[in-house]
C-alpha cells in the first residue's frame, strides 16, 4: 500500500472521528442549553440531536425558551411579569417560581452549552476541510497516473 493511499485512509479516519465528535458535542450543547432553560426533556433533545444530527438541534432552537417567557401575576400588587424574573418589578416581592431560571448552576449550564456548540462547529468545519483535502488528493492521484484513460 502506497503512502498516498495510507494518507487517504488517515483522512477518512479523521473525518469519521470528527463527525462523531461533532455529533456528540452538539448533543451535549443541546442538553446543557435545555437544562439552563429549564426544559422538561433535556435528555430527549440530546438523544435526538446525537442520533439524528443538526435538524433536531435546529428544531430545539426554534422551540426553546418558551417556559421562561411565560407571564405570571404578582400575588401582592397584581402586575404581570415573566416567570423568570426573581422579583416583581413594581413591588419587589420575591418570586418563588423563578428559582429554576436563576442561580449559579444555570450559568454553568449556559457556559457548557456555548463551549460544546463552538467545538461542534469547529469539528464540523474541519470535516469540510478534510473533504476538500481528500478531493484534492484524488485529483492529484488521477493526474499523476499515466494509465488512467479519460
Amino acid at each position: 500500500m502506497g503512502i498516498l493511499a495510507m494518507g487517504i485512509m488517515v483522512i477518512w479516519g479523521l473525518g469519521i472521528l470528527f463527525a462523531l465528535g461533532s455529533q456528540i458535542l452538539l448533543a451535549f450543547a443541546v442538553y446543557f442549553d435545555a437544562k439552563s432553560k429549564n426544559n422538561s426533556d433535556p435528555v430527549m433533545w440530546a438523544l435526538l440531536t446525537g442520533f439524528l444530527g443538526w435538524i433536531p438541534a435546529i428544531i430545539y432552537l426554534c422551540l426553546r425558551g418558551k417556559e421562561s417567557d411565560r407571564l405570571i401575576y404578582c400575588p401582592q400588587c397584581g402586575i404581570a411579569h415573566r416567570v423568570s424574573m426573581p422579583n416583581c418589578p413594581q413591588c419587589g416581592i420575591m418570586n418563588p417560581y423563578a428559582a429554576p431560571f436563576v442561580g449559579p448552576q444555570v450559568d454553568v449550564w449556559k457556559k457548557r452549552a456555548k463551549l460544546c456548540l463552538i467545538w461542534a462547529i469547529v469539528l464540523f468545519v474541519l470535516i469540510f476541510v478534510l473533504i476538500f483535502i481528500f478531493i484534492l488528493a484524488m485529483v492529484l492521484i488521477a493526474s499523476s497516473n499515466p494509465y488512467i484513460y479519460y
